[in-house]
Order: structure tokens, then sequence, then C-alpha cells
């Protein structure tokens, strides 16, 4: 592992979540538009999930714990159907964004720059290390979080496949992990329990094994966000260098202070191009997924609201992993965009800092602009109503102890 390259890493960890949804029929990510009986499953197996909670919810009209399992259950299918949906909906722009993610690897490996410029001076080599530690540094960040995600959620939902096996061998109570029930099959008889139980052991096993992968790819996307910003405040030391360089040293004749200029205009074409592909590349990620977090969101804080009014009234087993579920999943998609957010000041903050007077009138304009998008940067949002960030965790807190509030009178 120790002797490749960032990019190799990307690739591989990535790769290994593309033959995980591969098994689902889902070949997006790799760029290729193939429709296979997998896929005819993938749909089967949400339409029949969905279908069977509904009616179960149905039949168990009366019981509000019973309803309230099937609702709390219906949301996984909410979950799973908007992801499987933007994936067919926009194919092209979701291998896009994997090939622009590759880009920054290739465009600033540190490697190449080396070779480039054999006789670099030692600030030069500097940022070069600079960069490299950029890179190593997320991609890291990427297959640690990657490896404790896909670990740490699979553990649990093993916990729950084998949880009425445990129950039912120790207290001989037969209990059902999802409120699922199938037509003509009574789960309190012994026939029906275990029918029902083998057809939600099969949800459960191929519904995470989708979804783990999924929310992998998207880890990718938002590290690479915060990486793209970090190397552009590489890029910012490394033009205050320069600025500072040729500040320094008279001249020797015009020729060499053009030169000098040359180069600090070079770097800033750089970096207005650097910055510009990366709003491009938040612009077709919030294209891809704005809706999707805004469905993720929805789902998981009902689950929530709802979890808290049922365990007012009694005790609910399923509640335990549910609700902390649906917690963890808004904290992460929060604490990701506070992340990129804290990178984007960051490199705002550097931009303050950069010795633009020192400056041609010419660079000082294309500096303008540099600072003009940093001021408006692109964000990622939940369906468009709100940023992704801390505070919008904060503010769904209240909603749902709102909502919660509200259904304490029925």
């Amino acid at each position: 592992m120790a002797d490749t390259t960032p990019l190799e890493r990307f690739r591989r960890t990535l790769a290994w979540q593309n033959r995980m949804l591969a098994w689902f029929g889902l070949y997006v990510y790799m760029g290729q538009h193939r429709y296979t009986y997998r896929l005819v499953v993938t749909l089967l197996l949400c339409v029949s999930f969905f279908i069977f909670t509904v009616y179960s919810a149905i039949i168990s009209w009366g019981n509000a714990a019973e309803v309230m399992f099937s609702v709390v259950t219906v949301f996984y299918d909410f979950v799973g159907l908007t992801r499987l949906a933007i994936l067919l909906s926009y194919p092209d722009d979701c291998y896009r964004v994997v090939q622009l993610a590759e880009q920054m690897y290739e465009n600033d490996d540190p490697g190449t720059l080396l070779l480039s410029s054999g006789a670099a001076s030692h600030q030069q080599h500097h940022h070069r290390q600079a960069k490299e530690q950029v890179l190593i540094r997320y991609t890291d960040l990427f297959q640690h979080s990657v490896t404790i995600f896909t670990v740490c959620f699979l553990s649990s939902i093993a916990l729950v496949v084998m949880l009425p096996f445990v129950m039912y061998i120790f207290t001989g109570d037969m209990i059902l992990p999802l409120g699922v029930w199938l037509p003509y099959m009574d789960p309190r008889e012994p026939v029906g329990y275990w029918v029902t139980l083998g057809v939600q052991l099969m949800y459960i096993i191929a519904g995470p094994l989708a979804l783990t992968p999924s929310q992998n790819v998207y880890f990718a996307f938002i590290f690479n966000i915060c990486m793209q910003y970090e190397l552009l405040t590489v890029q910012l030391d490394e033009l205050d260098a320069t600025i500072e360089r040729n500040s320094s040293q008279v001249p020797v004749n015009a020729a060499a202070k053009a030169a000098g200029r040359v180069l600090v205009r070079d770097q800033l074409v750089r970096i207005i191009e650097y910055q510009q592909k990366c709003r491009n590349y938040i612009r077709i990620i919030e294209k891809c997924y704005a809706n999707q977090t805004f469905v993720e969101f929805f789902c998981s804080s009902g689950q929530v609201a709802l979890m808290f009014y049922e365990f007012r009234r009694t005790f609910w087993l399923p509640g335990l992993f549910v609700m902390p579920a649906a917690i963890l999943q808004m904290l992460i998609q929060c604490g990701l965009g506070t992340l990129i957010e804290m990178r984007c000041d960051q490199f705002t903050t550097k931009l303050c800092a950069i010795s633009w007077l020192r400056m041609e009138r010419t660079e000082q304009k294309m500096y303008q602009f540099v600072v003009a998008s940093a001021q408006q940067p692109a964000r990622l949002t939940c369906g468009g109503i709100g940023v992704i960030n801390m505070n919008l965790f904060l503010a769904i807190y209240k909603k749902v102890y709102s909502f919660f509030m509200m259904l304490r009178n029925f």
C-alpha cells in the first residue's frame, strides 16, 4: 500500500464499491450503461418491499405500535428507491463526477510535477511536498472512512439478523426485525413466522449491501471537494511566495522583471482554472444528489420523531437500532458539509493574506476575480432548501422535537 500513488489507492477503493454495486446491476460509476437481470431483480426487491410494507400498515391499522413499525420500515425503502432513481436518472453526470475526481489527482500528481522541473528550487520543492501531503491525507481519510462505515454498518446489520434467533432460543419470543408482513401469512403462527422472517432477512441482507457502497462513493466526492480547496490553498501559498520573491529581488533587467510577472500571471491562471473546476464539480454533485439528500434527511428525521413517540408509549426493541442509525446518518452528512465549509473558509482566509498590492494592475484584476468567486462559493444543499452543515442538523433537531410534541397530543 505504501508504494502506490494516492490516485491508485483512490481507484482501488472505488473499484470494490463498484464491484458491490455490480451485484445489483449498477455500473453507473464505471461509465457503463447496462441493463441486466440483476437490475430487474433489484427493482423487484424495492417495489415488493414497498408493497408489503404498505400492506402491513393497512392490515395493522388500529395497532399503533405495528403501524409505526411499518411506517419506520418504509422509510428505508424510500432511501433505496431514491438512490436507485438518481443513479438511473443521471448516469452520465454520476460517472462525470468520478472522472473529475480522478483528474484532480492526475493534475496534481507530485511525481509528474517533479519530473517536469528538474531544476526546481527549494521553495518549489516545498510546495510540491505540501500538495503531495494533501493528496495522501485525503486518500487516507477516504479509505479509513469507507472501512469504518462499512464495518460498523454491516456489523449492526449482522446483529439485527441474529436478534430474532437469539430471542427465540433464549426466550421463545417470535419477533420480526422489520415491519413487513406477507399476504396470507400470519407471523404469529410458526410457519407464517419463519416464512416472513426468511423474506425479511433477504431484504435486510440485500438492502445494506447496496446502500453501503453508494454511501461510500459519496464519501469519495465530499473528500475530493475538501482536497480541492486545500490544494487551492497550497497554490495560494506558492503564489504569495512568488510575489515576495519578485518584490525582494531587484531585477537585473527588464527581461527578468517581465519573467517574474509572467510567472505570477501563470500561477493566477492555474488558480482561476482550478477554482472554476472545483465550482463545476460541486454543481454537478449538487445536481445529482440534492434531491437524494432531501429524501434521506426527511426519512431519517421522520424515523427519529416516530421513535421518540413510540418510546414514550412503551419500550420498543427495534428502535434501539433504528434511532441511532438515523441520527448518525444525519450527523455524518452534516459533519461532511461542515468540513467542506471549513476548507472553503480556510481558502478565503488565505486569499485575504496574499500580498496582492505588490502585483501589477492586470494581475490584481485577475486576483479580484478569484476573490469574487470565493465570496460566492458553490454549496451542497438539502434539496435546495438549506446548506448541508451542522446548522442544518440543529434545525432538523428542533423540527423533530416540535413534531414529537405535536404527536403527544394524539
